[in-house]
């Protein structure tokens, strides 16, 4: 009879996290059975895949990860019936001992039972084996290791789906950044008194098929490990997009974490500064301010100025503003929301206007969406705003200065054509998101 495949260059790796439960599962089996390795592997693919182990010390079946030809497997045979389920002694099987794995690992007894998926079809085995010979072992034994490839099979679906996701997430998050994708749209943060253009906020749209808004994109990327990567990749686009030559003022998000990454520095490097402003975004807690105005020190005293975003918006934002003395305030959109009828938002902001005078820092207020409300905002003393009503997100070239009569910003519908949209009241249009 013809041997099976040499396994000799046949193997490959994969990186892959340990499966904390299942390989508890796979102890308790191999110890209860008295076997040397237990092992669990996916058949559902073009290879054999080992997904988890458990052996004793000495005995190794290989890394997590590890891949062969189905046809050269126990489990495979075993599996399309071409093998008992139970081998007391492998090496006394004619059909099993043209198997190089038998001979290799010194594959004594072996047992083996099926992991089904949620429809009931095998798509992977839950095996065991020792370099000595079994005879005791049973259709009782067999029922045990039923009974944990149920748990084990459960688990594994929900690792496996995790780690699916992870891959898609990671591969998608890949995709952007090579592929181009990112691309940079600026909207006009404008003075309400004159309507001249005070800067520019520089925010990311992802040209990847279904639209998936931005915070997703960023949460995506915080998840697989890749959330500095995705931020540096925009601000470069936006950089390279941002019309300096014209003396505008570009304002970037950043998470408080990239601030001590040092490709931050390394993206700024030949910008002027003085024109760029970096907007602190999230509302998650700064557990070492002094390092990050430590990173931000040398690109600050070159000129940059720092802002806080969505202060309002939650105690961290609040935190921020008070930890590190930005040179710019941004009130959150949610302090604007109806703030032409609502008494107590309106005393906040007109607080917020004095707060921002006594530390010398500009106060932006964002998401405007009606006339009322940027009435209302120019009524409680602020000078700076920026939203929909004024202009939506859109490419450089289309920003321009604005200016205003008493019924409002006379070319709305100019401004708001180069941005894309139709100069109207928007107030029952969807909420913003970055």
């Amino acid at each position: 009879m013809t041997k099976r495949s040499n396994l000799s260059g046949l193997l490959t790796m994969e990186d892959a996290a340990p499966r904390t439960t299942v390989n508890r599962a796979l102890r308790t089996v191999r110890e209860h059975l008295g076997m040397d390795v237990a092992y669990i592997s996916d058949l559902s693919g073009d290879t054999w895949e080992l997904l988890a182990v458990d052996a004793q010390e000495g005995c190794e079946l290989g890394p997590v990860g590890l891949k062969m030809p189905k046809d050269c497997t126990l489990c495979y045979h075993t599996a399309s019936g071409n093998l008992a389920p139970i081998l007391p002694d492998a090496r006394k099987d004619p059909f099993a001992t043209t198997f190089d794995a038998v001979h290799a690992l010194d594959v004594g007894a072996h047992i083996s039972v099926p992991l089904l998926d949620e429809n009931g079809t095998a798509y992977g085995m839950f095996c065991c084996y020792s370099n000595d010979p079994n005879h005791t072992l049973s259709p009782r034994d067999q029922r045990v290791m039923e009974a944990f490839a149920d748990v084990a099979a459960v688990e594994l679906r929900r690792e496996l789906l995790a780690e699916r996701n992870h891959r898609e997430r990671a591969l998608r998050i890949e995709r952007v950044l090579t592929g181009g994708r990112v691309r940079p749209v600026f909207q006009p943060i404008v003075n309400i008194a004159t309507g001249r253009m005070f800067a520019m906020e520089a925010l990311s749209r992802f040209d990847d098929g279904e639209y998936r808004a931005p915070p997703v994109w960023l949460s995506d990327a915080e998840t697989v490990g890749m959330r500095n990567t995705l931020e540096i990749h925009a601000i470069k686009t936006a950089l390279k997009a941002a019309p300096f030559d014209r003396g505008v003022a570009v304002s970037l998000n950043m998470s408080p974490a990239l601030a001590t990454d040092k490709r931050l520095a390394e993206v700024l490097a030949g910008a002027p500064l003085e024109r760029v402003i970096l907007e602190v975004t999230e509302h998650c807690a700064v557990r070492d301010y002094a390092g990050l105005e430590a990173a931000l020190h040398p690109l600050r005293a070159a000129g940059l100025r720092l802002a806080v975003d969505d202060v309002g918006g939650g105690y961290a934002s609040l935190n921020h503003t008070l930890q590190l003395s930005p040179d710019i305030i941004k009130a959150d959109m949610s302090l604007v929301r109806g703030l032409d009828h609502d008494p107590a938002r309106h005393s906040l902001m007109t607080a917020m206007v004095q707060f921002s005078q006594g530390v010398g820092a500009d106060l932006i207020a964002e998401g405007v969406e009606t006339a009322d409300e940027l009435a209302a905002l120019k009524g409680a003393g602020v000078a700076l705003a920026q939203g929909y009503y004024i202009a939506r997100p859109g490419p450089a070239r289309a920003a321009r200065d604005v200016t205003w009569t008493d019924a409002g910003p006379m070319p709305i519908k100019t401004v708001a054509k180069r941005f894309g949209h139709q100069g109207r009241d928007v107030s029952s249009a969807p909420p913003q998101a970055a």
